[in-house]
């Protein structure tokens, strides 16, 4: 579970651009609000146990100073994170992002995890699964979407990881409900 947390901690400093070195700040977008329970528990059918939000200010980079919101929810060895951002504001941003997301797969790809790319209209999902080598690693989900002028990732795995189509299915959800 602590390599899942590891790709995601990853993936979110890539989305934000930013360095590790992180500060927390006063809430901005709401992560938590963006999914309930009922949303989690009728997509991955698992009761959520609790919840995390924070906000993190970003310290370098182009999105120096602005503020990343995250939130996960814990369902037994289960979670779901979201982490929302302003959007990219042209295509050179939005293109950037996304070929950092690829030097990530790259990496684990590298370390022999599968990455499996879905056609997911609106959004870029993919499925990540590890190799017996990585341990207690567990299989991941996740979507990249922006909607409303913000970009947001949200990921779903542990002891159980829904297809990208069912991430998709959330992401649909968090999208119609951004501020």
């Amino acid at each position: 579970m602590k390599r899942v947390y590891t790709v995601t901690l990853l993936t979110t400093a890539l989305l934000a651009h930013a360095l590790p070195h992180w500060a927390e700040a006063a809430s901005k977008y709401n992560a938590c609000g963006l999914l309930t329970a009922a949303d989690l528990k009728a997509v991955a059918n698992m009761t959520v146990d609790k919840t995390q939000e924070s906000d993190i200010v970003i310290p370098s980079g182009p999105y120096k100073e602005e503020t990343m919101s995250s939130c996960t929810w814990v369902m037994g060895s289960t979670y779901a994170t979201v982490n929302v951002i302003r959007g990219p504001k042209t295509p050179e941003q939005r293109a950037a992002g996304l070929s950092g997301l690829r030097r990530i797969e790259s990496g684990l790809v590298q370390k022999g995890w599968t990455v499996e790319s879905a056609k997911t209209p609106g959004a870029d999902c993919s499925a990540y699964k590890p190799p017996t080598s990585e341990g207690n690693a567990r299989p991941f989900a996740s979507c990249v979407m922006q909607s409303k002028g913000l970009g947001f990732w949200l990921g779903v795995g542990g002891a159980t990881s829904l297809t990208p189509q069912q991430v998709k299915a959330l992401a649909d959800r968090i999208a119609s409900r951004l501020p």
